[in-house]
Parts: C-alpha cells; structure tokens; sequence
C-alpha cells in the first residue's frame, strides 16, 4: 500500500482553476527535450505571460538549424518554430530577448553562402516577421541583441570579414532592421570578440569578451561605448595566465558584474570567474571557483543581495559532465551551489535568468553520446524541489477536483472531477519533482 505522491492540476474552459498550486516558493520542473536531435539551447528568459522563451540549434536533415521553443509556466511545451527549413544550410540562435510588443528579437548566425551574421524578428508565435543580415565573406556571428528605448535594436557581432582577425562589431538599427550605424573595434593584429553586453541607462553600451594575439594566451576584455557607438574606454586583464569573458550584467551600485573563465595554471584547468569592478573597469573584488577539477561559468545575473551564475563542472577530468549553478553574495561567498547530470556526460547550463517568483530559469544541453536541449526552472536555492499544494475553502464555480479514492492505494486510485459547462479540459498528472508524467484527459 502506498500514498498518492502526484499532484493533479486540472484546466477547463481555457483558464487555470481556482485550486491553489503554488511553489515553495517556485514551481520547479527540468525537461530535456527528447525530440531534438544533437542540438542545444544558447539563450533562455521568461515572458511576460509567465511562459518562457528559449534559443538554440537543433539538427533538422542533417543540418543544425536555428530554433526557438516556447513553453508555459510548467515547462509544458507550447510550440516549436525553425527559421529557415527549405535550403540545406545551417543555422545557429545565440540571443533571443521579448520586445516591446511581445514578439522576440534574435542574434544568431547563418551559413549561406558567406556565413553572415543574423537579426531575426518574430511575432508572439515565433513566425518570423523579417530578417537582416550582415557581414562579409568570413565567418560573422550574432552574438547578442537588446530592443533599446527607441524601439531599434543594438546587436554585437563577431566578425572575420574586416580585418581578418576577429573584430567586435556593433550595429544599431531602427524597429525593422535598418541599419543606423555600425561600428568596428580590433585590428589585424589582435583578437577581440564579444559574448554579451549591456544598454546602460539608455546612454551607454558595456561589451564583455576577450583579447589576444594569435597564438598567445587571452584576456578577458571590456569595452565601453556611448550609444553612438563612440569608444569611452578598454580594459584588458591580465591577472591570471589566461582568461575569457563570457558574461555581464550590471550590478546594483551602477558597477559591473563579469563572469567567464580563467586559468591559473598555465595549464588549461579552467576555472569559473567572477569579477566585480566599479563603473570604470577598476576591479573591486575576483574571485575563482571549481570543485577542484575544470569548470566553467557560461553566465551570470545580478540578484538584490548577490549574483548567481552557471555552467559546466568537471568532477572525473574526463568530460565537463555536469551542468552547475551557483548563487553568491555581494562579495562572491557562496550562498548556494547545485550540480544537474541529466546526461552520460558533456551536461553544460549556457544562461540563467531570474524569474518573477525568485527562481530562475537556465538553459543548455544535455549528453547521452548526442546533446539534446535541456532547459530548468529552480527556485531561488537553485534546486528543483517539489510544489506544494494550499488549500482554498474559495467556492469553486467551475469545476470541482474531489479527493482520490482509495488513498492509500496499490495498483489503482479514482479521481473523481465535476464541470458545470462543456469546454476544453486538461488533467495532467505531476511527479513530486514538478515534471508532468502524464495527461490523463486532454480534450
């Protein structure tokens, strides 16, 4: 004899009943989505319906295309939409953002026929309304994207096709892609790429990336422009035997929080870092985390009191084969830190992003000899913990879900619901991780 551990949630008429599912304090689920194939997710969010958006490549006939999914507050599926299926190129989405009115902008990449950066806009259903691109006859990627004050765009971009070295290119654009202006920085003698950057108070843009020479170790790497594009200052920091940016966020004293990689040793055991420094690139604090073994920190968010970042986490020096997030304080002590291993071995977080209940949502891939898409709503710990069920002694005028009978039960429970009108009904039944094992009526 055993006791029902599920949680049955039930919808009609289109609309959630008034039966209180809340967190402790989040609802928690993971999915990998075992309908894509060698693919991953690079760019993650929650939208303004409580959904959530995501970004990646997925291998469709044998070409890596760019796509983006769409999912509810429970991490049920709502749609999946490819940008450009007719022609066998690949595509790749790095950056996906809601926009003002609820449609989704993209920074990504294309192979075509000269391998051009890509601005992609979508409607709220993810049909691409129109798309720009840029670059030479190199390789040039979108890397990164914001909808800024005016309704334009800025866009980050790697390219290859100007000096033939790595070079940042940063682009502005009106509402429907025009370009307004688009700046370079790098030369033929260093590398310089950018990974994210932020819109700093509407007047300002901060880059994160790295810098080198080829063939010589990297460092990380900051720029800061007006929003003209105009260069107000580099740093470049040079405290450890390599190091790389992949993240910035800025942080609550109007200062900037970096996250990325560094190695110490010379000898490749990279390490996840976390820089802080004031608003003019001095640094402030640094700090270097790993369980003693290779790690890796993809991305990381300002919180009211700290910051949280993820990534990937070796603990057999055989593959990066956990998935990790970490919450800190203000001075980069750990609070909290989790490791996710949903594969056999290369399981990688690539972005967090708070989410509206303290929680936050991460994105990436998940290893079983191929990668497939792997996306996570933790709560504010960064666990994925069971919901709780609140009792309401609100009348129900709609509908009624009545107590399973027998509980405790063996090989069978009946579940017992009352409607007052005909409409769409959905019951779906819940593991106590939050992960939905099946639908017991849906239509």
């Amino acid at each position: 004899m055993k006791q029902i551990i599920a949680l049955v949630f039930i919808t009609a008429g289109f609309y959630f009943s008034n039966i209180v599912v809340k967190a402790q304090p989040s609802v928690t689920w993971e999915k990998v989505l075992n309908y894509t194939d060698n693919s991953g997710l690079y760019k993650t969010q929650q939208t303004s319906d409580n959904g959530f958006i995501a970004i990646g490549e997925n291998r469709v006939g044998g070409y890596a295309k760019m796509y983006l999914a769409r999912f509810n507050e429970f991490g049920d599926s709502m749609w999946v939409n490819y940008f450009d299926l007719t022609i066998n190129a690949a595509y790749k989405g790095y950056w996906i953002e809601e926009t003002a009115d609820e449609g989704f902008i993209i920074a990504g990449s294309g192979q075509g026929s000269n391998s051009d950066a890509y601005l992609v806009k979508t409607d709220s259903l993810g049909n691409i309304l129109w798309f720009k691109t840029f670059g030479g006859f190199n390789l040039d990627q979108g890397r990164c994207v914001k909808q800024i004050f005016d309704k334009g765009y800025i866009i980050s971009i790697r390219t290859t096709s100007i000096s033939g070295t790595n070079d940042i290119m940063l682009v502005r654009t009106d509402s429907l892609g025009n370009v307004l202006w688009s700046k370079v920085f790098g030369d033929s003698i260093f590398h310089e790429y950018g990974n994210e950057f932020q819109v700093i108070n509407n007047s300002e843009i901060i880059i994160c990336g790295v810098k080198r020479i080829l063939n010589q170790p990297s460092n990380l790497y900051l720029i800061k422009t007006n929003l003209n594009g105009d260069k107000i200052w580099t740093k470049t920091y040079t405290h450890f035997a390599e190091s790389v940016g992949h993240s910035i966020d800025i942080s609550n004293d109007g200062g900037f929080i970096i996250g990325g990689i560094a190695d110490t040793t010379t000898e490749n055991h990279w390490k996840s870092l976390v820089l802080k420094t004031d608003t003019s690139g001095n640094i402030q604090w640094q700090r270097t985390y790993s369980t003693g073994l290779n790690e890796w920190c993809h991305s990381i968010r300002t919180l009211n009191n700290g910051y949280v970042f993820c990534g990937m986490s070796d603990s057999t020096l055989l593959g990066y084969e956990r998935a990790n997030i970490r919450v800190i304080d203000k001075s980069g002590n750990i609070l909290h830190e989790n490791y996710f291993r949903p594969g056999t071995d290369n399981n990688s977080f690539r972005s967090v992003e708070l989410t509206n209940d303290n929680g936050f949502i991460l994105c990436g891939l998940a290893d079983y000899g191929y990668s497939l898409s792997y996306i996570v709503h933790t709560d504010s710990t960064g666990r994925i913990k069971p919901v709780g069920i609140i009792n309401n002694e609100q009348v129900i005028e709609n509908f009624k879900l009545f107590q399973n009978y027998p509980n405790p039960f063996n090989s069978q429970t009946r579940i017992k619901y009352k409607l007052n009108y005909s409409g769409y009904l959905r019951i779906s039944l819940f593991d106590i991780m939050g992960r939905i094992i099946t639908n017991l009526v849906n239509e």
